[in-house]
């Protein structure tokens, strides 16, 4: 009998934890998909319109480019994807970049998404690289499911492995770490304009 009563207990947690991260999962996905801007005559009042075919032109026209987020699996292929991902989308956003820029930007982003394969995911977990570009400068986050925070380690000669974080910092005008509700996201801005 005291078996059943543990075991209920421990079905209610469970199911306690599966709700929490259920939730968790909706309210990150839906930061990672919400529209930031809405470039229509209506000023985001488009979506809510009652009748899109008497009024096509209070919906916003379709985004062109590629889209401003990539989710990836916990792949040895996910920095090269990543890098592929990062090229395209600067160079759609901002034309005629320097490339000295753009290499900057593509190894940043590599750095991050290799950091969050390594030391942000399991099996089976997935990561989300954002990223925001403009004449301006360019914002990359990488979001991943471990809330463990990434550190810049003690460096030495003979060390192989831990330095991504240090080439982030000195390519990078700001960078950080924010916590999410399943996870944390780190983030990188590179300014080209001062």
């Amino acid at each position: 009998m005291q078996f059943l009563r543990f075991y209920r207990r421990d079905c209610d947690v469970m199911r306690d934890t599966c709700m929490l991260y259920l939730r968790g999962v909706r309210i990150w996905l839906q930061s990672v998909t919400t529209p930031t801007a809405c470039s229509c005559p209506n000023r985001g009042a488009c979506m809510g319109h009652p009748n899109p075919v008497a009024s096509p032109e209070a919906y916003c026209a379709p985004p062109t480019g590629p889209p401003p987020h990539l989710l990836l699996a916990k792949d040895p292929q996910a920095p090269r994807q990543a890098r592929e991902f990062a090229r395209q989308f600067v160079s759609y956003h901002v034309p005629g970049i320097d490339p000295d820029r753009l290499d900057a930007t593509v190894l940043v982003v590599s750095e991050l998404v290799t950091n969050s394969v390594r030391y942000g995911t399991e099996p089976g977990d997935a990561i989300c690289l954002t990223m925001v570009a403009s004449a301006r400068g360019v914002r990359i986050e990488v979001a991943d499911p471990v809330r463990r925070r990434p550190r810049l380690c003690e460096g030495g000669d003979e060390r192989v492995r831990g330095r991504g974080l240090y080439l982030v910092a000195v390519l990078a005008s700001r960078w950080g770490v924010e916590s999410q509700p399943l996870g944390k996201s780190v983030w990188a801005e590179l300014t080209w304009v001062r």
